[in-house]
């Protein structure tokens, strides 16, 4: 099952090839990815729009598995994501993240993702730097 999460790292992030997405992200009935957008999930379909819309920020995508763990048809993995902003093409990004899924026959059936996109954003200049400490000292965020 690794070697499906590393193809799936490679092609949709890697190679920028959305195409792929539709392809092996075939949820079960009801089924979604979690953790990148609201709270009730996202659709294969909602899930190429945020492709298409972090690949806007993002170049050079590279995501490794740092570790992972297998039973059944259930995998878990901590994995680091490493990018250069699209609009400098030089300043490198790098976070971390964490991604739990149901693999059967190839194909992801559910996927859990949990990657520090608020870091991302700081490091990106669309956030302020130290924004988290800012809330948790009941700062507000304001542009």
């Amino acid at each position: 099952m690794r070697e499906v999460l590393e193809k799936w790292f490679d092609e949709v992030w890697a190679k920028e090839n959305a195409s792929y997405i539709k392809e092996v992200f075939v949820p079960e009935e009801g089924g979604s990815a979690t953790g990148i957008g609201k709270d009730g999930g996202t659709s294969p379909d909602e899930y190429v729009t945020f492709h298409t819309i972090l690949l806007g920020l993002l170049k050079d995508v590279e995501i490794k598995v740092d570790s992972y763990m297998e039973m059944g048809q259930e995998i878990a993995a901590q994995c680091t994501m490493t990018a250069k902003d699209r609009e400098t093409g030089t300043k490198t990004v790098s976070i971390k993240g964490a991604v739990f899924g149901k693999i059967v026959d190839g194909k992801i059936k559910h996927a859990d993702n949990h990657f520090d996109f608020l870091n991302l954003f700081e490091a990106l200049g669309l956030l302020p730097q130290d924004t988290f400490a800012k809330c948790l000292s009941g700062q507000k965020i304001c542009a």
